[in-house]
């Protein structure tokens, strides 16, 4: 399926809950909203682990600059949500794709590569946790990693369904493919349909 504003598949976000003081960077930015730099992203499943506090090499709190000279080779590409919100994706050139949120106020400016990155999100397969929890696993494999269902809630305004189980790690937040089961008026529940996904 294709990443679109709202996404059928799920994401996996990770964000920081600690203030972070922005650092200058390494060098002086380019302007350019695209930024191409020498040196490889690990596309490898086995390499691009997902913990609370990173996706891989990207970490939070990392400013972008940091990030960018922590991923070699990677593109660090504006982009936006269907909020307008600026974001950066760091793509790899075999296609591992993680979006970064760096608190950046303007999606049409350039990337401001002093910002401290405080929220990472991904729609790749390829990224997973340490116990294998990864986008597209179904919901009843996640039940045996991290253990029992908590709760099911949408989003009034996007209809966005995330998902919590009772030993998810903090600060890892997991959206499910809108297979939530929902009664009418209400945003929580505990059912989901069989063919359910992170």
């Amino acid at each position: 399926m294709q990443y679109l504003n709202v996404v059928l598949l799920a994401v996996i976000l990770i964000a920081c809950a600690r203030d972070v003081t922005p650092k200058p960077p390494a060098e002086a930015p380019s302007g350019q909203v695209v930024d191409t730099i020498q040196g490889k992203l690990p596309t490898s499943a086995a390499k691009v682990v997902i913990t609370p506090a990173a996706m891989g090499p990207i970490r939070l709190g990392l400013t972008l600059a940091e990030a960018r000279a922590a991923v070699p080779s990677a593109s660090f590409l504006r982009t936006t949500d269907g909020d307008g919100v600026a974001l950066v994706t760091i793509s790899a050139a075999e296609g591992v794709e993680v979006v970064a949120w760096a608190g950046e106020d303007d999606s049409e400016a350039p990337i401001d590569w002093s910002k401290p990155i405080q929220r990472l999100e991904t729609f790749n397969q390829a990224l997973h946790t340490a116990e294998g929890v990864r986008v597209g696993l179904p919901v009843d494999d996640v039940v045996r990693l991290f253990g029992p269902l908590v709760e099911i809630v949408t989003t009034e305004i996007e209809s966005r369904q995330f998902i919590t189980f009772k030993n998810q790690p903090d600060g890892m937040t997991l959206r499910l493919d809108y297979t939530g089961i929902f009664a009418p008026g209400e945003t929580t529940t505990m059912r989901y349909q069989p063919s359910a996904k992170i």
